[in-house]
């Protein structure tokens, strides 16, 4: 495994729909709802716009793409875990989609963290 010069956690707010692929969507796949997407929000276009600009100017980065993430713990406003988003909802759209249980992300984050400590240039959280 190479050592990445940056993490950078992103999101998956840059792909729209389902892939063609019956895998779902790839690392390599070029974002279809970002900045070449005039129906893209500008959320999207701002995510899509700081891959690109982080990939063309770092060696080997590590791009995390996480959706709608959520976890047991309340946020301490009490309005940004996704739990307490979708409770105040009045009317839920049943789409299918995708999103990131902290816990489970956060531990092959940090065994990654732990493996490039001596080589860590950068982590943008």
């Amino acid at each position: 495994m190479e050592i990445p010069s940056l993490i950078h956690i992103g999101s998956g707010c840059i792909y729209d729909g389902k892939s063609e692929n019956e895998n779902g969507w790839k690392e390599e796949d070029i974002p279809n709802f970002g900045l070449n997407n005039e129906e893209s929000s500008w959320y999207s276009k701002t995510k899509h716009a700081s891959e690109m600009a982080l990939t063309s100017s770092f060696k080997n980065v590590y791009s995390l793409r996480i959706r709608m993430p959520f976890s047991e713990v309340p946020s301490p406003k009490g309005n940004r875990n996704l739990f307490e988003k979708l409770i105040k909802y009045t009317t839920i759209l049943n789409e299918e989609n995708s999103a990131t249980y902290l816990f489970i992300f956060i531990t092959p984050f940090i065994t990654l963290l732990y493996l490039m400590k001596s080589h860590m240039v950068s982590i943008m959280l």
